[in-house]
């Protein structure tokens, strides 16, 4: 007899617990964790992701390279330029943005940009290179002038 009645209790409470778990599971921590997410990302005044909307907490990496124009005395004479790529040139970026106006639903700001050139980063390049581009916007529809179509 109770070889039927343990298992009849088990049964049950094991489907009351299979219940209760998914309730929780499904139900319970999913509204939890979506309230401590919303809690944290939501752009309130004095509070840490605000500060870090102010301002970025670490340097972004800004690379730039160039296509030095070897040749500058040919080119100026009509002659075919040789370029050579140069670069990285490695800048650091520190982002600021400096709150004009707080509504209820919107922030009005202005963001701030500051390069900060890495010579570490950078090395053997200096800010100091000399590269010499072309202007191909400035001579690109003169030079189409010029030529005669076929």
């Amino acid at each position: 007899m109770c070889n039927f009645a343990c298992g009849m209790v088990s049964l049950l409470g094991g489907l009351v617990l299979v219940a209760v778990s998914s309730f929780v599971a499904f139900g319970v921590v999913p509204g939890i964790i979506d309230g401590v997410i919303e809690s944290e990302v939501v752009l309130i005044n004095e509070t840490e992701q605000f500060d870090r909307f102010e301002e970025v907490p670490f340097p972004l990496t800004f690379n730039v390279r160039l296509f030095n124009v070897s040749n500058a005395d040919v080119v100026l004479n009509g002659g075919v330029p040789v370029v050579t790529e140069v670069g990285p040139y490695v800048y650091k970026l520190t982002q600021t943005r400096e709150i004009e106006e707080m509504g209820e639903d919107s922030i009005t700001y202005r963001r701030r940009d500051q390069f900060e050139f890495d010579p570490e980063a950078s090395y053997p390049l200096t800010e100091d290179d000399r590269v010499t581009i072309a202007n191909v916007a400035f001579h690109e529809p003169g030079g189409r002038g010029d030529r005669s179509s076929p």
